[in-house]
């Protein structure tokens, strides 16, 4: 193709596009003109000033405090902010008043039931039954106080929870001191996630709380010893499976050589020798009066 040619069509071409322009821009300013009359010929509205809502007012609390309970002491506020259950009251939302309230309900539960407990031990089986039933009639009073004071299924439901996992959270702080001669101390998060690992694997084994009442059965029938190492074994292979996903070597070693020691002290104490009875029930021999004593004498 000749250069002439190639301009031509070039030429061509860019007019093409100026005449397609123009047409473009002539519509739009007609457009334009037409919106302008439209707008000219329809009377302006009035705006309203936008209507000032009232803020939204925070439902109030559906908690119910008895109106003579008193305030918590300053000591009784550090206990709480010290106790097991001082971080179900956080999440709870709950102020110092009603944390000091809701402790003096389980506080009384179980020191009664720690009272019927004791007079189990020393009851025959027809007596032992009653106190059982009692143990239980005081749980029910305190859940019927707690539910009354909550009036709220979720803070109930909540409660109960974070309450189901007290002996998980006792048995830890129990281990602590044998982890801090470990030279292990776990930080906030290592801590919860081990309380809800023994929690997990307890409730999934069927483990009981051995600082509760439901203890007491397996007590009478004499299958408390063999029902407790049971447990404390398959919890041991538990928490071996799940805590590598949140402790380092160091810290595993340390729980499973705390849990040892833990276990021969906790196992002592619930089930003490047939040697540890009888030195326990041999009365220390007294000197008799003007005697000499053993003692070396003082200077």
């Amino acid at each position: 193709m000749k250069p002439a040619t190639s301009f031509s069509l070039l030429l061509i071409a860019v007019l093409a596009t100026v005449v397609v322009e123009e047409r473009r821009i002539k519509d739009l300013r007609k457009q334009l003109d037409e919106l302008r009359a439209l707008r000219e010929a329809t009377p302006s509205a009035t705006l309203e000033p936008p209507v000032e809502s009232e803020p939204l007012a925070l439902p109030p609390s559906q908690r119910t405090l008895p109106k003579d309970f008193p305030l918590p002491t300053d000591e009784q506020i550090k206990e709480l902010a010290l106790s097991d259950r001082a971080d179900l009251y956080l999440q709870l939302g709950l102020t110092s008043t009603e944390q000091a309230y809701v402790e003096s309900i389980v506080k009384a539960m179980r020191q009664t039931q720690q009272e019927l407990a004791v007079a189990w031990v020393s009851s025959d089986q027809d007596a032992q039954g009653g106190l059982i039933a009692k143990m239980n009639e005081a749980e029910a009073e305190a859940d019927t106080a707690l539910r009354a004071f909550f009036n709220n299924e979720s803070d109930i439901a909540t409660f109960r929870d974070g309450l189901a996992m007290q002996a998980d959270i006792e048995l830890y702080h129990q281990l602590s001191p044998y982890l801090a001669v470990q030279g292990a101390t776990f930080n906030k998060a290592k801590e919860t996630a081990f309380i809800e690992a023994l929690h997990q694997i307890r409730t999934t084994i069927g483990g009981i709380d051995w600082n509760s009442p439901e203890a007491l059965p397996f007590f009478s029938t004499g299958s408390a010893e063999q029902r407790f190492d049971e447990e404390w074994e398959k919890i041991d292979d538990g928490l071996k499976t799940v805590m590598p996903v949140f402790l380092n070597g160091h810290e595993i070693e340390a729980v499973v050589s705390a849990r040892k020691e833990l276990y021969d002290s906790m196992h002592h104490s619930l089930f003490p020798s047939e040697e540890d009875s009888s030195e326990a029930e041999t009365p220390a021999e007294e000197t008799p009066e003007g005697a000499p004593s053993d003692a070396p004498e003082g200077p």
